[in-house]
C-alpha cells in the first residue's frame, strides 16, 4: 500500500480522539461472570503457575496475569486493553478503506465502527471480545496487504492474528471458510503457508498446556466437559434461554437491530458488497462474502444464542459501507445539489443515532452492573457461614464471591413454603428483582408470591448516575420507559 500524506490521517485522529473520550466516560469497572472467572484463573496462575479448571478459553487469563506481575490494577489494565483494541481496530478499518475511498469517507466509517453498540459496549468492559475483534480485523488487514504486495510477513502475521483471535474466543473461528478460500487463492506460496501454520501454534500454547493437563487432549474444549457445544439440534433451540430458531435471531441482530449496523445502513452495505467485486477485486470480495456467510451459517449450530458471538461477523460490512456510500454519492452528484446535501444530513443523523443509542444503553448497562454489585456487597454484610440465599441463578455467583464460607445458593425459578421449611434452622435471605435485564433483550424471573407473607424487607436499590440525552427524554415523553434497561432490587430476610 502506497505512502500517503499525513494529512490524510486527520479524520482518523479525530475519530480516535472522540473514541478515547467515550471510552473514558463510559468505562464500566464492574466484573461480570466471565471476566471474574478469568481473573480467578489469572490469580491462580500468578500464585501457582497453573490456571486451574476454566470453562472458557484460557489465553485471556494469561493477559490478566500481566498486571498482577506488574502490581497494577487489573480492572484498569483490562479496560485499557479493551479500549486500545477498539481504537486499533478502527484504525485498521480506516487503513483498509483508505485504499478504495476518500479519507473523509474512511473516517466516517471508522466513526460508525467505534459508535456501533456491540463494539463500544464491550470495549468499555473488562472482556475478551474486543481484543478478539482486534486480532480478527488485523487478520483481514494482513490478507488485504498480502493480496496486494505478496510479502511473506503479511501472510505470516495473518496466521498469527487468526490464532490469537481463536485462542481468545473459539466462536471467532467461524471465519475459517474465508481463511480456507484465502489459502486456496494463494496456494502457490505453500512454503510460506507452512511457516505461517508453525507461527499459529505459538498463541495456542497456553491452551495446549491447559488441554493436556485438564482435558486429556490437545484439541479439547472445556465446555464439552459440561455439555455439547455444537450440533444440529441447537439450530432449532439453544441450550440456554430456549431461544427458538437461532438463525433468524442472528440475522435480525446483525442487520436489523440497533446493536448492529442499524437498519438504514444495511442496504448501503449490501450495495457496497455488490460494488466490491469491481472495486477491490474478486478474490478479496469473495473472501469478505465467505467471512460473513460462514458466521451466519455456523453460529446457529452453536449451543447458546449470544449476541456477543456475532460481533466479529459484521466486520466485512464496515468495508462494504464506504463503497455503498461512494456509489450513492456518485449517483446523487448527477442530481440537484439538494439531494446530495440531504444524503449527507441523513448520514450525520445516522451517526448521531448510533452515538445516542450506544451512549444511553451502555450507561444503563453500567448502572445495572453497579447496582447488582452494591446489592450483593451489602448483602455480604448480613451473611454468616451456613446461611442460604435465594436469587436468580444468573447472578448467583455474585453472592458467593466475597461472602463468608459455606453460603448455599439453591437453584430455583421460584421460592415455595416447602423450600423454606427445608432450611427452618438456618437464616434465609431472598435477593429479588421483578425482571432481570439481559443483553439479548429477554428477562429472567424469580417468583416469590407464595412466600411474601414470610418476608421482611431489609433494603432496596435501583440504578443511579445515568445521564439522559435526547433519546431517553423522547422515550419518557412517549411513555415508552419500559424499553430503557432498568431493575429495582429487593433484599428480604425470611421470618422464622
Amino acid at each position: 500500500m502506497q505512502r500517503r500524506d499525513w494529512r490524510q490521517y486527520i479524520p482518523l485522529l479525530i475519530v480516535l480522539a472522540a473514541g478515547a473520550a467515550l471510552l473514558v466516560f463510559l468505562a464500566d469497572r464492574t466484573l461480570q461472570a466471565d471476566p471474574y472467572d478469568w481473573l480467578q484463573s489469572a490469580k491462580t496462575l500468578y500464585r501457582t503457575g497453573d490456571t486451574g479448571f476454566q470453562h472458557r478459553n484460557i489465553l485471556y487469563a494469561y493477559f490478566l496475569v500481566i498486571p498482577l506481575f506488574l502490581h497494577l490494577d487489573v480492572r484498569t489494565f483490562g479496560l485499557i486493553l479493551s479500549g486500545i483494541s477498539l481504537l486499533l481496530s478502527a484504525a485498521l478499518i480506516y487503513r483498509i478503506n483508505l485504499e478504495y475511498t476518500s479519507p473523509r469517507s474512511a473516517g466516517f466509517i471508522s466513526l460508525l465502527f467505534v459508535l456501533s453498540y456491540p463494539f463500544l459496549r464491550y470495549a468499555t468492559q473488562v472482556f475478551s471480545d474486543i481484543p478478539t475483534v482486534l486480532f480478527t480485523v488485523a487478520m483481514v488487514y494482513c490478507h488485504f496487504r498480502f493480496t496486494k504486495h505478496r510479502r511473506p510477513l503479511d501472510l505470516w502475521l495473518g496466521y498469527l492474528m487468526a490464532s490469537l483471535a481463536v485462542s481468545l474466543r473459539y466462536a471467532s473461528g467461524f471465519f475459517f471458510l474465508a481463511y480456507l478460500y484465502f489459502v486456496w487463492d494463494t496456494r502457490r506460496y505453500v512454503k510460506w503457508h507452512l511457516v505461517g501454520v508453525a507461527l499459529a501454534v505459538i498463541p495456542y500454547v497456553p491452551q495446549l498446556i491447559y488441554n493436556v493437563r485438564y482435558m486429556g487432549s490437545p484439541l479439547a474444549i472445556s465446555y464439552t466437559s459440561a455439555h455439547p457445544i455444537f450440533g444440529l439440534s441447537f439450530f432449532f433451540k439453544d441450550m440456554g434461554s430456549g431461544h427458538e430458531w437461532q438463525l433468524p435471531g442472528y440475522i435480525r441482530y446483525m442487520f436489523l437491530d440497533f446493536r448492529g449496523l442499524f437498519l438504514p445502513l444495511t442496504p448501503i452495505a449490501a450495495l457496497g458488497l455488490v460494488r466490491s467485486f469491481r472495486v477491490i477485486g474478486r478474490p478479496m470480495a469473495t473472501y469478505l462474502v465467505l467471512f460473513l456467510v460462514s458466521f451466519i451459517v455456523l453460529l446457529p449450530f452453536y449451543a447458546f444464542f449470544s449476541n456477543r458471538y456475532a460481533i466479529p461477523a459484521i466486520i466485512p460490512c464496515f468495508i462494504w459501507l464506504p463503497l455503498g456510500i461512494q456509489a450513492i454519492g456518485e449517483w446523487l452528484r448527477r442530481r440537484p445539489v439538494g439531494w446530495l446535501l440531504a444524503f449527507g444530513v441523513a448520514l450525520a443523523l445516522l451517526a448521531y443515532g448510533l452515538f445516542e443509542i450506544s451512549f444511553q444503553t451502555i450507561q444503563s448497562s453500567r448502572a445495572l452492573h453497579e447496582l447488582r454489585d452494591r446489592v450483593f456487597t451489602r448483602l455480604d454484610g448480613y451473611l454468616r457461614p451456613g446461611d442460604v440465599v435465594y436469587t436468580l441463578e444468573s447472578v448467583a455467583s455474585a453472592v458467593t464471591r466475597d461472602a463468608p464460607a459455606q453460603i448455599e445458593v439453591p437453584k430455583a425459578d421460584k421460592v415455595t413454603p416447602d423450600m423454606l421449611a427445608a432450611y427452618a434452622d438456618r437464616n434465609v435471605y431472598v435477593a429479588f428483582t421483578p425482571d432481570l435485564v439481559t443483553s439479548e433483550g429477554g428477562s429472567w424471573r424469580l417468583a416469590i408470591d407464595e412466600v411474601r407473607d414470610r418476608l421482611t424487607l431489609l433494603y432496596t436499590d435501583e440504578p443511579q448516575g445515568v445521564s439522559e440525552l435526547l433519546l431517553y427524554r423522547v422515550l419518557h415523553w412517549l411513555h415508552r420507559d419500559g424499553v430503557i434497561p432498568y431493575e429495582k432490587w429487593y433484599v428480604y430476610r425470611v421470618v422464622r
